[in-house]
């Protein structure tokens, strides 16, 4: 980050004394303005790099065996998904930072798309088209489903330490004998790092989330259609 030469004065900077003395005091504040966000640059860079240095410290040595650590790591990873809907999640990690508990909580199922859109015959444009009840509880059991995956592996992606995780999801609902929300769980999965690493992740187009958490340890109440029943999450021990 250099500061190019100044332009050649103009000639008439060399037939009148005052314009001369205003084009050096031009090119001293100038320099001076340079050399001012060029220090800023300089500070930002090596915070950045200190920053950087430390969290690559942090990913490569202290998920190993550091609860902060592997807490930050963690924590910062989740927050770069993404998600379609607001989707929060909590987590502890057990006593011996092997194994770890993470909460979900879900969107609700008004939350998912009611329609979806479809080219009637000998049209040549989209047209929306309810969805079906039983296909907007489907669209929601594969979405909740597929976020409890997506943080299984996050946790055993940045977490090599962890060797067991449970994962639950809960949404808010209505209680009817008091009309207050309360928390209603749908599922609860344990899951084995060795379990984990049975699945293909070289054909992920291929794997049903759903299908793969019933692979695992779950307790869930669910019909075919996609409606859910109170569960009990399973604990942390």
């Amino acid at each position: 980050m250099a500061a190019g030469p100044p332009p050649p004065p103009a000639w008439r900077h060399a037939l009148w004394p005052p314009a001369k003395r205003a084009r050096e005091a031009h090119n001293r504040r100038h320099r001076a303005e340079f050399d001012e966000r060029y220090r800023a640059w300089e500070w930002r860079k090596a915070e950045h790099d200190a920053a950087e240095f430390a969290r690559h410290r942090r990913e490569s040595e202290g998920v190993w065996d550091d609860p902060e650590a592997m807490e930050a790591t963690l924590r910062e990873r989740l927050e770069e998904i993404d998600w379609p809907r607001e989707t929060l999640i909590d987590f502890d990690l057990g006593s011996d930072i092997s194994t770890i508990a993470v909460d979900i909580d879900l969107p609700g199922e008004e939350e998912m798309p009611d329609r979806y859109w479809g080219m009637p015959p000998k049209q040549l444009k989209l047209s929306p088209r309810r969805l079906s009840d039983t296909r907007q509880r489907k669209l929601y059991r594969d979405h909740v489903h597929g976020i409890a995956f997506r943080v299984l592996g996050a946790v055993f992606a940045r977490l090599p330490g962890v060797q067991e995780a449970r994962v639950s999801g809960y949404r808010q609902v209505v209680d009817p004998a008091t009309g207050a929300e309360r928390d209603q769980y749908l599922y609860s999965v344990k899951v084995t790092r060795t379990q984990w690493e049975t699945i293909r992740f070289d054909r992920l187009d291929q794997v049903d989330p759903v299908a793969a958490l019933e692979a695992f340890t779950l307790r869930r109440d669910m019909t075919k259609t996609g409606i859910f029943r109170d569960i009990e999450p399973l604990k942390l021990v």
